[in-house]
């Protein structure tokens, strides 16, 4: 099974011997062993020379690619499930063997990638399949690693403009690839090197603008959706790579739009996943990835709930879950969470996917603890004229939530009372808040309080109190706006706590 080598003396490894390796109880070795192996394909690729004779790479081609193609086979076989435990060491260090060649196969197919026949983002499709092994044997580092390696490849090789002679996916089937299709898979530290605009090449891009295939809006989806889970994750490497991150929801929506009626709905659901992880990351360390980048992201989550229509009725709480814990990181970070409640009161009253909400006592939640926020950051006001606004534009649908809400507004004006009368007599306040007039103040109050009366009388009959009424009372603590206030509390500490 072994060779040596005449001049040398030296053992050679031999495809058949990496196999038997494969398929042993102990694979070490088994990815050193394959980098050796694969190495005159490598030798003839790295030149980067367009002379290279098509006799070289025919035979490396002849010689390489039914090997790999079995060994990817074998090898998808060995890890397709993970171990039961942590305790089985032999298993999780086969593992490693295993994914290790995985990698070098794919990245040698690569630089045959024009001799392959069929499918010509097949690549693509092996490396997502690697990626979805190693997330499922909970290796993200690898996994994220081998998902930034697949965007690439996608970008710079898949979905390249078309052109009259075709794109690469033309060049693959016919059998010919130009040197720049045949290259290592692209850097952003080579593209730079090289001159080229990184940016613009690696954006991915609109599906009119690619020879469109059969299968290739699946895969593009699924690559992003993995780029984006795995980064979630492991945390990426600085806070640009989430800036980078930002801007794939956007450019993935035309994608997502031409998948399969039956399947468009599970991968929007996939990709609001993929987002919250994110955002949960960033939430819990603010001060780490920027104010300005946090906040994009908490709203990005919240849209693309939006387009989940198993998933949207969980708007209001989610949306508040991420408040409250950015609320818990410091006064430096409460207004963002006020500006995600805000946020959200809007989207629940304009968009119409959101009218699932109507009789959800979530949104109550949400407005309670938007309230509370306010007093916290001693931005009374401002949650007064919010909350207002929320009421008096509540249609049909919320007719059940506006008196409720209206209570929030009532509290949190008597509150505001002394300090918008300090406020006016020092000339701070401008008289077109709505807020230097007595009578209408009271009148509204009146409205408000009368309207919350019969909302609670008709909850009372059928015993659907929401589990945050009264406003600002503790279960059981007997505490008032006031007292909350005055002791600074974070706002929405016992959600923060729950996770």
């Amino acid at each position: 099974m072994a060779l040596r080598d005449t001049k040398t003396g030296q053992q050679q490894v031999t495809g058949d011997a990496l196999l038997v390796l494969l398929q042993a109880p102990d694979s070490s070795g088994l990815a050193s062993q394959l980098k050796l192996y694969v190495a005159p394909v490598n030798t003839v690729g790295a030149g980067g020379k367009e002379n290279r004779s098509a006799a070289e790479w025919h035979a490396c081609a002849k010689q390489y690619v039914p090997f790999l193609v079995k060994l990817l086979k074998l090898c998808t076989a060995e890890v397709a499930r993970p171990p039961r435990g942590e305790n089985d060491t032999a298993v999780w260090k086969k593992g490693d063997e295993v994914f290790a060649a995985m990698a070098i196969a794919l990245d040698t197919l690569h630089l045959l990638r024009s001799f392959l026949v069929g499918c010509a983002f097949e690549i693509e499709i092996q490396r997502s399949g690697l990626v979805r092994r190693l997330m499922a044997w909970k290796k993200f580092a690898v996994a994220l690693e081998q998902s930034r390696k697949n965007y690439l490849s996608l970008c710079c090789n898949v979905l390249a403009p078309t052109t009259k002679q075709g794109g690469p996916m033309v060049a693959a089937i016919k059998g010919k690839a130009s040197a720049r299709q045949r290259r290592v898979l692209p850097t952003a530290t080579t593209k730079k090197a090289a001159g080229e605009p990184l940016e613009q090449e690696l954006a991915l891009r609109p599906p009119h603008e690619v020879e469109m295939v059969a299968g290739l809006p699946a895969l593009v989806t699924g690559v992003v959706v993995d780029l984006i889970w795995c980064s979630g994750e492991t945390g990426a490497d600085s806070p640009e790579c989430f800036q980078k991150l930002a801007i794939l929801p956007q450019q993935l929506d035309p994608w997502l739009r031409m998948l399969d009626a039956g399947v468009i709905e599970g991968q929007r659901d996939a990709l609001f996943r993929a987002l919250h992880k994110c955002a949960s990351l960033l939430v819990a360390n603010p001060a780490l990835y920027g104010a300005e980048l946090v906040e994009k992201f908490c709203l990005l989550t919240l849209r693309q709930l939006c387009n989940s229509p198993t998933l949207c009725p969980q708007y209001a709480k989610v949306a508040w879950k991420l408040s409250s814990h950015l609320s818990c990181q410091g006064a430096n970070f409460t207004r963002i969470a006020l500006n995600v409640c805000e946020v959200a009161m809007e989207d629940i009253l304009l968009r119409s996917e959101l009218q699932c909400l109507s009789g959800s006592t979530d949104v109550l939640d949400l407005i309670d603890g938007y309230a509370r926020l306010c007093l916290t950051a001693n931005e009374g006001l401002q949650g007064w004229l919010h909350i207002c606004q929320f009421v008096e534009r509540c249609g049909q649908e919320f007719r059940l939530l506006a008196p409720a809400a209206g209570f929030y507004s009532v509290g949190l004006m008597l509150l505001i009372e002394e300090t918008s009368e300090m406020e006016m007599k020092a000339g701070h306040l401008s008289n077109d808040r709505g807020c230097n007039n007595p009578q209408e103040k009271i009148h509204s109050a009146c409205e408000l309080l009368h309207a919350g009366a019969e909302a609670v009388e008709n909850w009372l009959q059928q015993d659907t109190i929401p589990s945050s009424w009264p406003p600002f009372i503790e279960g059981g603590s007997g505490g008032n706006m006031g007292t909350q206030a005055s002791k600074g509390r974070c706002a929405g500490e016992n959600r923060c706590s729950s996770g």
